[in-house]
């Protein structure tokens, strides 16, 4: 299934796997679904970002001068959901990703059991994670935060803003919306 058909549903999380034909990524749906695709975490993470309109390497940076952090810092595709990242699987191969993108929205809570630390979603999904669940839990109170601090601040959420203040970040799909009712007002005059 291609991408831009999943992007209109509500995604959990972007996890990567192996599967019988290698390096793949899953999608987990909010309505239960799973969906595989042959592609590297990279590369659906990359797509993700376009489908947005988005520049990941500036969003990041922009996520990382808000939160303060350095690595695996919480990133938003659309102004509203976070995804942490979470270590969910040991890379065999050179340039494998070993964590996986989750949106704190729909975490439930990190149990653990035994030697397992498991994120655990309000459908019932369930992610492992081999962090310890500590480690988990500080990554999402980070997102957590993260989206609090993009509610607090109105000027992030609505694009309320002064443009020349926003050079250099990344443009979403309704900063081109706004833009484009811009232009028809001026011709139509």
């Amino acid at each position: 299934m291609e991408l831009e058909n999943i992007m209109w549903e509500e995604v959990m999380a972007i996890i990567p796997d192996y599967d019988d034909k290698g390096n793949c990524t899953k999608l987990y749906m909010k309505n239960g679904e799973i969906q595989k695709m042959n592609k590297s975490f990279r590369a659906v993470r990359n797509k993700v970002c376009k489908y947005y309109l988005m520049d990941f390497k500036a969003a990041r940076e922009h996520f990382r001068e808000i939160s303060f952090m350095k690595n695996l810092v919480p990133i938003s595709f659309d102004g509203e959901d976070v995804f942490v990242y979470i270590k969910v699987r040991k890379p065999k191969f050179k340039n494998d990703g070993a964590h996986g993108l989750v949106n704190t929205t729909y975490i439930e809570k990190v149990t653990k059991d035994k030697d397992k630390v498991m994120v655990k979603f309000y459908n019932n999904e369930n992610i492992k994670s081999l962090w310890t669940a500590d480690n988990t839990e500080k990554h999402i109170d980070r997102g957590n935060k993260l989206k609090q601090q993009c509610r607090d601040n109105f000027r992030i959420i609505n694009n309320d803003y002064d443009l020349n203040e926003k050079y250099g970040k990344p443009v979403t799909r309704k900063d081109l919306i706004l833009v484009m009712e811009k232009t028809l007002e001026v011709l139509e005059r």
